[in-house]
């Protein structure tokens, strides 16, 4: 059964004023502005309280300002008109595995599968439900429903592998989560609430980014790989460049705007970088811009541990990372800087937070560290999900291929980022001097999975 839309009554003033709060609150929620959105869609709900599509916005809202209690009546109000959509099913158990309220989850979850057996968001999200309760043989049937092999593959090894498994899980500071739950909430992050639909939503998929725009993928290495797998030296590739010489009019037309609703990061050059919006979001440094144009909105950014901001920015004071939305572009030519474009393809990746430049909308991300006792911590983000990456390095960039039988050491000062499942932990070499011993602070690696590191302090 599809949603029936109740038109605002009254007079015309009145549904004129409906619709434009209306407008105002999907275009807020759009930029993620989550405070003034919030206000617009209470403000037609005023005029029209029973409207489903405002009342649907106004629970996507609800929902990423975290009041999931609001949100949660809300869709359950939704769900009493309209119980036949799908979907309003899967964002109310989402708000409920929100609160680890896992038994109203699953019930809700099931109601949904009830409305529409083949509903792969639902079945993934109950396999995550699973998974958490340590039930993995239901979770990965659920997880094979919901078409996430690879989920229900890593279900199949906890069944065989719980003890080993628990032994490898990092031993991170709290900030930044266990490998086990961050595979887990991987599904949980691809489909966050919809606006109304008439069919039950897929799990969403990102557009794939055009190969003239940014590097190869750096793909992360499997839990369990294939042995075809570990003999595929992971690639490390800097942006496709340009040709040496360029005529005017092509280099005029490579700085136009793309056409393209997702904001784009790419490389007109080896020094100029070029990010374009046309509505929604990227997240950037400011660190050598050179020109910018359109109307753009620039926001601070902060730290998020666990989900929650803090008060500490993201970045630095001096050259924070910000939030940009809006519609223009902005050209940057890093001084002593390199810029790399790598597509993030649903994996999950760890990069130090200052060799972060920009990224693109779709990639979900958590601030962390690495805390040794006595020693300096370590600054990291954690990301995950679908899009491009651009970081910044003085020197080129290089990959080590790390496995189970040696640990890797590495120079703190070279060490960019790595993906797959590895441990990291500070440790101190004391190294010959003329002065008798110096200390020189490394990173040891263990594990199976990828090493980024800077080519001229690679150790």
């Amino acid at each position: 059964m599809e949603a029936e839309q109740q038109s605002p009554g009254g007079s015309g003033k009145k549904r004129d004023d409906f619709f434009l709060h209306l407008k105002n609150g999907r275009r807020f929620l759009q930029n993620n502005n989550l405070v003034e959105a919030k206000d617009e869609l209470e403000n037609a709900l005023e005029l029209c309280p029973n409207d489903d599509k405002a009342q649907n916005l106004l629970a996507m809202v609800l929902f990423k300002l975290e009041q999931y209690p609001k949100a949660i009546e809300t869709f359950q109000e939704l769900i009493e008109r309209n119980p036949g959509v799908p979907t309003l099913y899967t964002n109310l158990g989402l708000a409920y595995i929100k609160q680890e309220n896992y038994d109203q989850a699953t019930e809700v979850l099931l109601k949904g599968i009830e409305t529409q057996s083949d509903n792969p968001v639902a079945h993934n999200y109950l396999g995550l439900i699973y998974s958490r309760l340590g039930r993995y043989k239901e979770a990965r049937d659920e997880f094979f429903k919901g078409k996430s092999q690879k989920m229900a593959t890593r279900m199949q090894e906890n069944i065989a592998e719980i003890s080993q498994q628990q032994e490898e899980t990092p031993q991170m500071e709290a900030e930044v989560e266990e490998r086990e739950e961050e595979l887990e909430e991987k599904i949980l992050l691809e489909s966050q609430p919809e606006e109304l639909p008439k069919k039950a939503a897929p799990v969403k998929e990102t557009k794939e980014v055009a190969s003239g725009e940014a590097a190869k993928g750096v793909r992360e290495v499997e839990e369990k790989p294939p042995e075809e797998e570990l003999k595929r030296a992971a690639q490390v590739e800097e942006a496709v460049k340009e040709p040496e010489a360029m005529s005017l009019k092509d280099f005029s037309k490579s700085l136009e705007i793309s056409k393209g609703d997702s904001p784009s990061l790419r490389m007109i050059n080896d020094n100029l970088f070029q990010v374009v919006l046309r509505g929604g979001q990227v997240h950037s440094r400011l660190a050598g811009l050179i020109a910018f144009e359109g109307n753009l909105i620039f926001e601070p950014e902060f730290k998020k541990f666990k989900g929650k901001e803090t008060n500490a920015f993201f970045g630095t004071k001096d050259n924070p990372l910000v939030k940009i939305s809006g519609e223009g572009q902005l050209l940057f030519s890093p001084k002593n800087e390199k810029i790399h474009l790598f597509l993030l393809e649903d994996e999950m990746l760890y990069l130090t937070e200052s060799a972060i430049f920009a990224f693109q909308e779709g990639i979900s991300w958590e601030n962390g560290r690495i805390h040794e006792e006595g020693m300096e911590d370590i600054n990291l983000v954690q990301f995950r999900g679908r899009g491009i990456i651009a970081l910044a390095t003085k020197n080129k960039l290089t990959s080590v291929q790390l496995a189970y039988t040696y640990p890797l050491l590495v120079d703190l000062l070279s060490l960019t980022g790595w993906y797959g499942k590895i441990l990291p932990k500070i440790i101190v070499l004391a190294v010959p001097s003329e002065g008798g011993k110096d200390k020189k602070i490394m990173v040891e690696l263990k594990g199976e999975g990828c090493v980024l590191l800077e080519e001229s302090c690679k150790s």
